[in-house]
């Protein structure tokens, strides 16, 4: 869960903080996670994004973000991650 967060983040920034896929390179300064429930393995899980803190390079693209990122596994918030 914590690698799917992380790579999901990432994502985010490309899909929303127009973050090109070529020459950028992240850095993860910190990854914080929390379990409230251990996950089924055959069961298919949702994540939501909340951005916390963002910071604009003169492009206009995401050059720093802090977000939360909640899990959830048949509806039930099962863990949730912060960068």
């Amino acid at each position: 869960i914590t690698e799917a967060a992380r790579q999901f983040a990432i994502a985010t920034c490309h899909k929303y903080g127009n973050v090109p896929f070529i020459g950028v390179t992240f850095l993860l300064q910190h990854l914080k996670s929390e379990f409230f429930q251990y996950a089924k393995v055959n069961m298919p899980i949702k994540m939501r994004a909340i951005t916390k803190e963002l910071k604009l390079a003169k492009d206009k693209s995401w050059n720093y973000v802090d977000m939360e990122i909640t899990v959830y596994q048949e509806n039930i918030e099962i863990s949730r991650v912060s960068t």
